[in-house]
């Protein structure tokens, strides 16, 4: 391609969540010239529609709750606490809207080039960026794919035509459903039947395996899901649902089960996993990702220097581990590796409004991992290379639970 009106720059970072701008101001901060597209989220989806908003709520939760046990306390309170749903918007978007705003301080501190657009690759190290107001830009660097994951709408029948909830929709707070079913029983779907069961709404959770939070020990899965029973959440262990739809007479949502039983309520929020955003990439093979959630495998980028940073090479477990990779990238010009390494100490947010931690393995023991196990490795080389190579991240065998940084 000619090289007319291509822009040359150290690093551009595609997508700018959490690995990603905490890479894009480290290295430009250092110096380097560096520019980070993204699309719409100033600051990713934890600062727009996943962890702040979603913990905002869990504070305004934690409230009815902590108001409904006052008077255990020796605090007399003279009705029940009420939920309005425009001071929830109020209270999540004042959140929210303060974090974007430091997140574009940060970001022209830096010195970085933030460009509000969509990137899409027209050869291995270069892409074209559009923007709503801006001609289209042509940007050559190493790159760094950093496109995050959004809610997977599970292969059931009528789904898509059910207008479901997923974990972003939900948080619109378009109204609060006196009936809601949630599917799913993992982090996501824990954490929003916990906070709509303590706002007052009747819930029920469908988890297809027979375990909640199936990463978790059993005994922890257990405690959790006594927690939630006792918030008044129903719940339904082992049981799927083969297809959704709605009540074309009364406007609900229908889970029709494996058993051929049925679960009404007004609303349902799908919770059954995350995907990685790479399909509007644009060049023929950027990446090949193996699927992600819970899974082994490659996720591999056969371009020289473009890597893979964020949720689509780390474990949905372990909520720092996109930083970690962020800071590890930016270490040096040097390659630095991430190495994952179980059993060891852990800790994740958890619904019922309380921190989970541990360390080490619960009964029953796993089998020990081999000697000779292949561990998850994720590489981020940003010297300068002579030829092709693929950059690979490996997934370990076992459960990812602590982070080491070799350099």
């Amino acid at each position: 391609m000619s090289d007319r009106g291509v822009e040359d720059v150290d690093l551009l970072v595609v997508g700018g969540g959490k690995a990603g701008k905490s890479l894009a101001m480290d290295r430009a901060q250092a110096g380097w010239k560096v520019a980070m597209v993204e699309r719409d989220k100033i600051g990713g989806t934890c600062i727009n529609v996943a962890c702040i908003p979603t913990k905002a709520l869990v504070g305004s939760a934690r409230t009815v709750l902590m108001g409904r046990h006052a008077k255990v306390m020796g605090v007399e309170l003279d009705d029940q606490p009420l939920v309005s749903l425009d001071g929830l918007r109020r209270h999540k978007s004042s959140v929210v809207d303060g974090m974007v705003a430091a997140h574009k301080k940060m970001f022209a501190d830096s010195g970085m080039d933030f460009i509000l657009g969509t990137a899409r690759f027209i050869a291995p190290r270069t892409v074209e960026v559009e923007t709503r107001n801006e001609p289209i830009r042509l940007l050559r660097a190493n790159i760094v794919i950093n496109t995050g994951t959004a809610p997977a709408i599970p292969d059931l029948a009528g789904i898509s035509e059910s207008r479901v909830w997923t974990s972003e929709t939900i948080l619109q707070l378009e109204r609060l459903p006196q009936r809601l079913i949630v599917l799913g029983g993992g982090y996501v779907g824990c954490e929003f039947a916990s906070m709509f069961a303590l706002f007052g709404i009747q819930v029920t959770l469908l988890q297809g395996p027979d375990q909640l939070l199936p990463r978790e020990d059993s005994d922890v899965a257990g405690e959790v899901a006594g927690i939630l029973a006792n918030q008044g959440v129903g719940l339904g262990l082992g049981i799927r649902a083969q297809a959704v739809r709605r009540d074309a007479s009364t406007g609900e949502v229908v889970a029709v089960l494996e058993d051929g039983s049925h679960v009404r309520g007004e609303e349902s929020l799908v919770a059954t996993g995350r995907a990685p955003v790479t399909a509007d990439l644009g060049w023929r093979q950027p990446v090949l990702i193996s699927p992600i959630a819970g899974s082994s495998g490659w996720t591999t980028t056969f371009a020289p220097q473009l890597v893979m940073s964020g949720r689509p090479v780390t474990s949905p477990a372990v909520r720092s581990s996109p930083m970690l990779h962020g800071t590890t990238s930016a270490s040096s010009r040097r390659t630095s590796t991430t190495v994952r390494r179980s059993p060891e100490v852990a800790s994740c947010p958890t619904p019922s409004l309380l921190r989970l931690s541990w360390r080490g393995w619960a009964s029953p023991r796993p089998k020990p991992v081999p000697r000779d196990a292949t561990w998850q490795l994720a590489r981020f080389p940003f010297q300068r290379f002579r030829g092709p190579r693929p950059i690979t991240t490996r997934r370990a065998l076992g459960r990812p639970s602590w982070m080491q940084t070799l350099t």
